[in-house]
This record gives structure tokens, C-alpha cells and sequence, in this order.
């Protein structure tokens, strides 16, 4: 996918994230797209942002997570 293509895509789901160094935790959560699934059973999501950051709104990246992660909007 090209980036002109991963702009036109709109969120449908949100994915809980936990971040931790040493003993301080952030949770946040992240709007995200699902694509497809894997053949190892993952599934192929376009994610909007970095790690709950305002500034880093128009980020988007694809990652390969577990189903069970995704909350549909």
C-alpha cells in the first residue's frame, strides 16, 4: 500500500496499548483499521498515531496484532 492509498482509509476499530518503563505504565488507546488476516492467525491492521501523541495524529503505519486486541467502534 502507498501512502496516498493508507490516507483514504477510515478507522473502524480501537486498540488498547499499555507502555511501560520500569514500574511507570501509560494505557492508551489508538483508532485503527483492519485490513485482513494472516495465515499465522494475526491480524493486518492500519494504526492512526504513535502511542497516544496529539501531535503525531496523521501517522499511520501497518502492524500485525492479535485479533483479540481489536474493539469494534
Amino acid at each position: 500500500m502507498n501512502n496516498t492509498e493508507l490516507s483514504e482509509i477510515k478507522p473502524t476499530h480501537r486498540l488498547w496499548m499499555r507502555h511501560c518503563i520500569g514500574k511507570n505504565c501509560r494505557e492508551y488507546s489508538l483508532k485503527c483499521a483492519y485490513l485482513s488476516d494472516t495465515k499465522a492467525g494475526k491480524a493486518k491492521i492500519v494504526l492512526f498515531g504513535e502511542r497516544g501523541y496529539k501531535t503525531y495524529s496523521d501517522k499511520r503505519s501497518i502492524r500485525y496484532i492479535d485479533k483479540d486486541r481489536l474493539i469494534k467502534l
